[in-house]
């Protein structure tokens, strides 16, 4: 028999249990509600704030979710509309060029000077990315250019949008092979779903440039998909393998330095797992055939790429075969400009071809190319705040990357190139007159530099 306070011992737990159990119905309840009004694929935070209010988890990486990848390589579906008249046969420069409009454009001009060469708009199907591009070698000074783009959904046409035109920023590094016959231009826009598409190219004291072309990109189809996590490990090994073909590798002697030093040096760093180009779908057979250009690694890039930041999980393979298709077959480049892309989810996608490991030389900040890897933030952080997921990625990804050669992520004053940058994570702003990464990312850096450096462990200890 239980004696009075033994009873009310009891008393109290089956009063707590039966509380317990009511609040749990309640969340139930109130769950179920909150996934009716809002589905988790439509829930997108386009919060702008104030730079330095992103939270950011001291977790120094993140279990990776896995995303529905496309089976088999697909061709993004690439159009591209002539707006002024292609050069003569056999020039292949446009300077000197007028620029003849095409029935596919009209202009406008003003008494100071300026003229505007719109394009007409072209209808297109599915998730669409575009840019502008004009022959190479026509005179069309930075300060004198400006873009927009404009969309239609549902019979309505959006406010114009600006286009990134940073022609001498966003490119190969200069009198690199890559560089000679690549096609100036704007940077990629990815606008989304859109029934119609509509650019102009604003023009101040300059001569409208010949074979001036409008970009349409859409992913491509896709005939099957399936749910997988990033497939490379770069925990599995800490030494890098060699390039598949071999590579050609521009200065050997520091490359082979900078490893037997510093390969040891991140074995105790956080290992970020990422998806493969297999895993976006790329299509080997666009880019250039011939075997990556290799230099070294002394710091590393943040950007952004100006596009919608409603995208889903689903959406970012395509994505990124059309900034690649963008890359190699308007802009005329080897290959994928950025080595790295991450999304809004955390997510880090391998960029160009090379091995994530290998010091690959690609086309994201012109002058510092071989000197500095880049990665490119998928979305316009000049317009909302970046997601702490994505935040934590880079830093994670830049922690690993960087150890592997030496190079520690608070580290200060660093030379590359032809300039000495006050930090080893720069944002692409800093070698450029680009705004690059958006007014909301670009605070991130300090974040970034910080988590990095404290996810390089004991980096004395490992440096000897």
């Amino acid at each position: 028999m239980f004696s009075q306070a033994g009873q009310r011992k009891v008393g109290d737990v089956q009063r707590a249990r039966s509380r317990y159990v009511v609040s749990t119905q309640q969340l139930l309840v109130l769950g179920v509600v909150m996934a009716a009004l809002f589905p988790a694929s439509t829930v997108v935070d386009l919060r702008v704030v104030r730079p330095g209010e992103v939270p950011v988890s001291g977790s120094p990486v993140a279990a990776p979710a896995a995303a529905q990848v496309p089976a088999d390589a697909v061709r993004a579906h690439l159009e591209e509309i002539s707006l002024t008249a292609p050069l003569a046969e056999g020039r292949k420069s446009g300077r000197g060029a007028v620029g003849r409009l095409t029935a596919e454009a009209k202009t406008a001009a003003s008494r100071d000077d300026a003229v505007t060469v719109t394009s007409l708009p072209q209808p297109v199907d599915g998730f669409v990315t575009v840019g502008l591009t004009w022959a190479p070698g026509a005179v069309v000074p930075e300060d004198a250019v400006g873009a927009d783009v404009r969309t239609l959904v549902d019979g309505t046409w959006s406010d114009w949008q600006a286009l990134d035109v940073h022609v001498d920023d966003h490119a190969p590094d200069p009198a690199s092979a890559e560089a000679d016959g690549s096609r100036p231009g704007t940077m990629e826009a990815v606008v989304g779903e859109v029934d119609q598409v509509q650019t102009r190219l604003r023009l101040s004291g300059a001569q409208v440039p010949a074979d001036l072309r409008l970009a349409v990109v859409t992913p491509g189809e896709t005939a099957t998909t399936r749910s997988e996590s990033p497939e490379i490990d770069t925990g599995a090994d800490d030494a890098p393998e060699p390039a598949e073909d071999g590579g050609d590798v521009v200065d050997a002697e520091n490359v082979e330095e900078g490893e037997a030093a510093t390969l040891s040096a991140a074995a105790d760093t956080p290992k970020p797992s990422i998806y493969s180009r297999r895993q976006w779908g790329a299509d080997e057979g666009i880019r250039e055939a011939g075997p990556p250009s290799y230099h070294e690694v002394r710091g590393g890039f943040v950007h952004h790429s100006v596009n919608t930041n409603s995208y889903t999980r689903d959406q970012v393979p395509g994505i990124i075969r059309s900034i690649y298709a963008y890359h190699v077959q308007s802009r005329g480049w080897r290959d994928l400009g950025y080595n790295f892309l991450i999304d809004r989810f955390g997510g880090i996608w391998e960029g160009r071809y090379g091995g994530v490991d290998r010091p690959v030389v690609g086309a994201h900040t012109s002058g510092y190319n071989s000197h500095g890897f880049g990665t490119s933030a998928i979305g316009n952080f000049d317009e909302v705040a970046p997601p702490a997921a994505l935040v934590n990625a880079f830093a994670t990804l830049f922690a690993w990357k960087l150890s592997l050669h030496g190079v520690p992520g608070d580290q200060g004053s660093t030379r590359m190139g032809d300039r000495t940058f006050s930090h080893a994570i720069m944002g692409h702003r800093d070698a450029g007159s680009t705004v690059c990464p958006g007014r909301y990312l670009y605070p991130e850096l300090s974040t970034i530099r910080s988590q990095a450096a404290s996810n390089q462990e004991a980096w004395a200890a490992r440096a000897d």
